[in-house]
This record gives structure tokens, C-alpha cells and sequence, in this order.
């Protein structure tokens, strides 16, 4: 299968053809793997693209790349809006992110010094979506819809059961939701309409930006989505 590239991509600051973001042959990066990266999904929604944790996620690139000493010459603002940015330049909805920053060329040698170069891609994807998917979603259901009826250990119980089908019983049971109901999430599409339907549904949240009580933050995300 023929792999179809995006037109653009982001790359040290900029928003540029794909075709032109080139990295040279002895760039530091490429003789001694000195590069960090994040894999990040986008969803479509209702309201447009919403990114999976951005900010949880660029924080993690950042502190990757300070483990490894090499200096990010940008913010965390400028990487969050980077990954905005090439989302609309590509004219995406769901789509997978990689942001990911090198050593480029410089000196010679594994501790030469040499710049930073940063890129953020997107390509299109669409996935089905995972047994834990289903099962957060489900969680997620729970907690905006009966949240006094599930507590926590029940929750992380609920997620660590082998198989599927025992996982979903017991959410069925908890909630007291029908499996069909459940089984009906069949699509990143439909996760993300899911979640985004459950966020309108809390007082005083953003869109897309799904809260959870302090005693359910060890199975539900805190802050899951970032509109586009």
C-alpha cells in the first residue's frame, strides 16, 4: 500500500511543505539517536478536532529532553499551538501527532555541541478502539451519569479484569447500563462523540475538558481533551 504523506508539516518554528523539512546526513541526531518524541491522537468531534492530553503530553517531551540535557528552544505554548497549527494546516480531524525534537547538525563526535531542531507531523488514522478504550468509556459513562454508584476501588478493579467480556459485565452491572449500549462504541468517532456528549453534561467545564472528582483521578483523566 502506497503511504499518502500530509502537505504540511511544522519544523523550527515554522509551518512548511512536507518536502522541505529535511535534516542533514550527519545531523547528531541520526549517528546517535539524540531525539526525544510523543505519539498524540486527535479526535473529531461535534466542535471540531480535539486533541488527547496536549499539554500532559508536551510536558512529557519536555522532560524527556531535559533527562537527556538537550535544550527545547521553544515553549510549551509554542508546542501546543505547533501541533494546532499543522492539525489546520492539514486540514485534519482525527489524526495521530508527532511531535519530536533532535540533536541536528553541529560538531562531531557523541558530545558535540548542536543545536536543537523541533518538528511536529500529522497524518491521518483511523482505528478501532481497544478493549481499555471501551472500558474507560464505559467508566467515564459511569462517573458523569451515576457518579455516586461506582467508587474507585470498584473502578480499578472493573478495568484490570481479563477479558473483555468480564470487563463489560461488570461495568453493565455497575451502571446498570445495557452492554448493548457499551458494545455500540465502535469507532475512535464514536469514543470521542462519547466523551465530548459527557463533558456538556458537567457544570462549569470547558468543551472538551473532562473533570474528575479528586477520588477518581487514579482511574479517570483529569483533563482529557484540548479543542483545535
Amino acid at each position: 500500500m502506497t503511504q499518502r504523506y500530509p502537505d504540511f508539516i511544522w519544523h523550527n518554528g515554522e509551518v512548511k511543505r512536507w518536502q522541505d523539512a529535511t535534516v542533514h546526513v550527519m545531523a547528531h541526531g541520526l549517528h546517535y539517536g539524540s531525539s526525544v518524541f510523543e505519539g498524540i491522537r486527535c479526535y473529531e468531534t461535534h466542535r471540531g478536532p480535539a486533541i488527547f492530553r496536549l499539554t500532559d503530553h508536551n510536558k512529557r517531551l519536555f522532560a524527556s529532553a531535559r533527562i537527556y540535557e538537550m535544550p527545547i528552544p521553544y515553549t510549551l505554548e509554542q508546542l501546543n499551538q505547533a501541533c494546532r497549527d499543522v492539525i489546520k494546516a492539514n486540514d485534519l480531524g482525527q489524526c495521530y501527532l508527532r511531535p519530536i525534537a533532535y540533536r541536528d547538525l553541529g560538531g562531531f563526535g557523541l558530545s558535540a555541541d548542536c543545536p536543537t531542531s523541533v518538528a511536529v507531523a500529522a497524518c491521518r488514522c483511523v482505528s478501532r478502539p481497544s478493549r481499555v478504550t471501551r472500558c474507560c468509556v464505559a467508566m467515564l459513562i459511569a462517573r458523569v451519569t451515576l457518579p455516586r454508584r461506582v467508587d474507585s476501588s470498584t473502578a480499578r478493579s472493573i478495568c484490570a479484569m481479563r477479558p473483555a467480556r468480564s470487563a463489560m459485565r461488570a461495568v453493565c452491572a455497575v451502571t446498570r447500563a445495557s452492554s448493548a449500549s457499551i458494545r455500540s462504541v465502535t469507532s475512535e468517532r464514536d469514543v470521542a462523540a462519547t466523551l465530548t456528549c459527557a463533558s456538556t453534561s458537567l457544570p462549569n467545564t470547558p468543551a472538551a475538558l473532562i473533570s474528575a472528582r479528586p477520588a477518581t483521578r487514579q482511574v479517570m483523566t483529569v483533563r482529557i481533551f484540548q479543542l483545535v
